[in-house]
């Protein structure tokens, strides 16, 4: 299939108004997909999983960094801070990355293209 722009819908408009003057009883097919086309719509959509372990990561580098530089306890160890921490924080870095996936999915459903699709034989 070969995949050409769709016309914007300023000039969809201004051929529908040309083509209803030139041929008052005529509908207009400027706008209206032969059989053999198809209306495509290409969007870039983020990938949930590359944001939510994004997210994941810098959720345990601030476990990491909070254990490291925070005031030690004789009653716990470093890993059993770093546990519980690792668990904090990295829950909420990837509900964060989660939501900014989101954030960005809801864009680009705005920002999408449509096309028409023709297939090649």
């Amino acid at each position: 299939m070969s995949i050409s722009p769709e016309n914007t819908p300023s000039t969809v408009q201004n051929q529908q108004d040309a083509s209803a003057s030139a041929e008052p009883n005529r509908a207009s097919s400027a706008t209206a997909p032969r059989p053999s086309e198809q209306a495509v719509t290409y969007r870039v959509a983020p990938s949930m999983t590359g944001f939510t372990a994004a997210g994941l990561v810098l959720g345990l580098l601030v476990a990491l960094l909070s254990t490291l530089l925070g005031p030690g306890s004789m009653q716990y160890t470093l890993g059993a801070v770093f546990g519980v921490l690792a668990v904090l924080f990295g829950s909420l870095g990837a509900a964060c990355g989660a939501l900014v996936a989101l954030f960005l999915d809801k864009k680009s459903v705005k920002r999408a293209q449509t096309y028409r699709a023709i297939p090649e034989d």
